[in-house]
C-alpha cells in the first residue's frame, strides 16, 4: 500500500506522490536548504494557479511604487491577494511584506486575531 497524506485544499486523502516538492531555502535552525513536500497535491496546486492566472488577468496590476493596500507602503512588487477558501476572490494588492504576513497567520481573520489579542498582552 503507497503512503497517503491529506490534501490542505481538498481535505482527500491522496498518495504521497501526488505531492510536489519544494526547496526550503533557509531553515529555522540555520542549517542548509532541504526539499519537502506541499501541502497541497498537484491538482489543487494546478487549479490555484489557474485561478490566480484568471484574477491577474482580471484585476490589473498596479505600477509600482502604488501604495499597499493593507499598510499604505509603496510596493516595490505588488503581490494579488485573493481567498483560498475555494472561491479565489480578489482582496487587493500587497506588498510582499504584507502578503506573507497575513499568510503566515493562516490567511484568516482568526490568524489575525490570534496574533492581535498576543500583542494586546
Amino acid at each position: 500500500m503507497l503512503p497517503t497524506k491529506p490534501c490542505h485544499a481538498c481535505g482527500d486523502e491522496t498518495p504521497i506522490s501526488e505531492f510536489s516538492y519544494y526547496t526550503h531555502r533557509t531553515l529555522k535552525d540555520g542549517s542548509k536548504s532541504r526539499a519537502i513536500r506541499h501541502q497541497w497535491c498537484q491538482s489543487c496546486q494546478r487549479k490555484q494557479r489557474q485561478n490566480v492566472a484568471i484574477l491577474k488577468k482580471t484585476h490589473q496590476r498596479p505600477e509600482r511604487g502604488t501604495p499597499c493596500d493593507c499598510c499604505g507602503k509603496p510596493m516595490e512588487s505588488p503581490q494579488l491577494d485573493h481567498t483560498h477558501d475555494g472561491n479565489n476572490t480578489f482582496r487587493g494588492w500587497l506588498c510582499s511584506d504584507c502578503n506573507r504576513g497575513i499568510g503566515a497567520l493562516g490567511d484568516d481573520v482568526r490568524g489575525v486575531l490570534n496574533a492581535l489579542n498576543y500583542l494586546l498582552k
